[in-house]
């Protein structure tokens, strides 16, 4: 998906999608989470960070056969890669 069609995608389905998007445009470079990882030092993650590997990940679940509305299984460790496919999986709609 382009920027644009997973923008229009992602408004069409969730609060929190909208949310993101929002937060995406207005505010690209803020922190928007921190990682707090045993035995690492934490790791400040932006909004661009964070949709840019969600969309990878929305990416990924179309190409897969994924479709709107299914149930997706997420076994990763903590980390930047669980959140981006979590939020990846929303704002693909499944």
């Amino acid at each position: 998906m382009t920027g644009e069609q997973l923008q229009l995608h992602a408004e069409l389905h969730t609060t929190a999608c909208t949310i993101l998007i929002d937060h995406y445009r207005q505010h690209r470079e803020r922190v928007c989470l921190h990682l707090l990882q045993a035995g690492q030092p934490d790791r400040a993650v932006s909004t661009r960070e964070l949709v840019e590997v969600s969309a990878g990940y929305a990416r990924l679940f179309a190409e897969r056969g994924i479709g709107p509305g299914e149930v997706v299984i997420m076994i990763l460790k903590h980390g930047l890669d669980l959140i981006g496919a979590f939020w990846g999986a929303i704002l693909h709609g499944a």
